[in-house]
């Protein structure tokens, strides 16, 4: 449901039910359907548009705090400020975190929000808004609820930073050996399911959890297929929470240098710069040449191989790739790992998951 262009819209505190109703019916019966699929509601398929609406109305207050226990702190604060403001307000953040936020909230049906001019305002039935300050009000533990919620998020995020896919069952066990949690399998994906669907950071399917950017989960896959009995390097506590801040891992100086390079003197072409930093890291990791990836990014960002920016970037790609922290290996880098095998060469345009497979019995 995207934000519509209507420039006012009418409280009426005094009948919050039929106020949500009316909020409702503004919408066409397939974002009915959009908010009644976002709930998981069913047996609801057949009704018409108002029946829908008058359902949603009755159903969601319902549902509200079995949902808020599930939230993190990027949902839950947002969520908590807005109950409480009963007139509405213009979105102070319009970059593109709050503006997915302000769309994730409209889509479970909780919030309007319409332009005006060039502002957004925002504005949450009294139905609803109510309902939470009830729910905030009566239970002092939420908080502590949230806070737990929001510390597997974190451990999950910054976990799949280093290994991009990772089956449930093993993110689980390692949130559990990082942190002593005693984690319960149901109530880990119901906390991650709705973060998948109100932020959008993650993708979970079957048996495995992966960052949405990861373009090509079956490749990487495919991959790792390949090299079944390679050595994980075991990321620790730190840099879990370094990676789940700043979506990469801890840079080294090489690694550095190419990332500033990349911010500051190559034209992205409109591609998030963290975004980039991500898909180079996964696919070093786990597709098979470096001249591969060199290249597939050059083409993901738009960079001309004619231009003399090219070929500062091919040089310093390599050093960066020859030093970044790979989670495939027993040392945290290429350059470590040659210090481990005195004697052997290493190539340093394959990629090191290889070289580290090549000399593991020797390491």
């Amino acid at each position: 449901m995207n934000i519509e262009n209507n420039s006012e819209f009418e409280f009426n505190i005094d009948d919050p039910i039929n106020e949500y109703k009316e909020i409702l019916m503004d919408l066409t019966k397939e974002e009915l359907t959009e908010i009644r699929q976002k709930w998981g509601f069913v047996g609801l398929s057949k009704l018409n548009k108002e029946e829908l609406a008058e359902r949603l109305v009755q159903l969601i207050p319902e549902e509200l705090e079995k949902w808020i226990y599930r939230l993190n702190y990027d949902i839950y604060s947002p969520l908590k400020t807005l109950s409480h403001y009963n007139e509405g307000f213009y979105l102070i953040d319009k970059s593109g975190s709050g503006m997915s936020l302000t769309g994730a909230l409209q889509e479970f049906g909780l919030i309007c929000a319409y332009w005006k001019d060039d502002d957004v305002q925002v504005y949450m039935p009294e139905l609803i808004s109510r309902k939470i300050r009830e729910i905030i009000k009566n239970d002092s533990g939420i908080e502590e609820e949230i806070e737990f919620n929001n510390n597997l998020v974190q451990m999950t995020t910054g976990i799949l930073v280093y290994y991009g896919i990772v089956e449930i069952d093993d993110i689980i066990t390692k949130i559990n050996q990082l942190d002593e949690y005693n984690l319960q399998k149901a109530w880990y994906l119901e906390v991650i399911n709705e973060y998948s669907k109100t932020m959008g950071m993650v993708e979970i399917d079957e048996k495995e959890i992966y960052l949405s950017m990861v373009e090509t989960p079956e490749l990487i896959k495919e991959e790792r297929a390949k090299r079944p009995d390679i050595s994980t390097y075991q990321v620790d506590f730190d840099e879990i929470w370094y990676a789940n801040d700043y979506l990469y891992p801890e840079p080294n100086k090489k690694v550095q240098d190419f990332m500033d390079f990349l911010q500051y003197e190559v034209d992205l072409k409109g591609r998030d710069f963290q975004t980039v930093l991500i898909i180079i890291y996964f696919e070093l990791n786990n597709l098979t040449d470096i001249n591969i990836v060199m290249s597939n990014i050059a083409d993901f960002i738009g960079l001309s191989r004619k231009t003399d920016i090219y070929k500062k970037y091919k040089k310093l790609f390599r050093e960066m790739a020859w030093n970044l922290h790979y989670w495939t290996l027993k040392a945290r880098t290429p350059a470590e790992l040659q210090s481990l095998a005195p004697g052997k060469e290493i190539k340093k345009d394959k990629v090191v998951s290889l070289a580290a497979y090549k000399f593991k019995k020797e390491i």
